[in-house]
């Protein structure tokens, strides 16, 4: 399917530059998407499981990072999955263990098995 789109798409341009049927289009009025922040990383726990799984996945290493923020306490979560069978816990709970996070977010609990907590003064 996506062969024959893309043919065609070439082809397209072929006919048209043979047409000499082009538009130029001037190109100094450029545009650019903004810098990404620290402050893009942060966790909502109000977001599905399936949201905040996507989310660390995509800022984990060797980008800064997706974190939440508790009081004074910045948790960097690098990596961790959705469980499938979990105690009932409410929104926003998060447990710690020695070597795991458990945190309740809107539709399910995610076990995060690989973090960083940094103490912000």
């Amino acid at each position: 399917m996506y062969r024959q789109i893309i043919y065609q798409t070439v082809y397209d341009a072929i006919i048209r530059i043979e047409k000499d049927d082009l538009e130029l289009k001037k190109q100094d009025k450029g545009s650019y998407f903004g810098k990404r922040t620290p402050k893009d990383g942060e966790i909502c726990l109000d977001w599905s499981g399936e949201k905040i799984i996507r989310y660390i996945k995509a800022l984990s290493h060797p980008y800064p990072g997706a974190f939440l923020r508790i009081n004074d306490l910045k948790i960097i979560l690098w990596r961790g999955f959705i469980e499938k069978k979990s105690k009932q816990m409410d929104l926003g709970v998060i447990e710690k263990k020695q070597d795991y996070i458990k945190i309740k977010c809107m539709d399910s609990v995610i076990k995060i098995d690989e973090f960083e907590i940094i103490k912000e003064s």
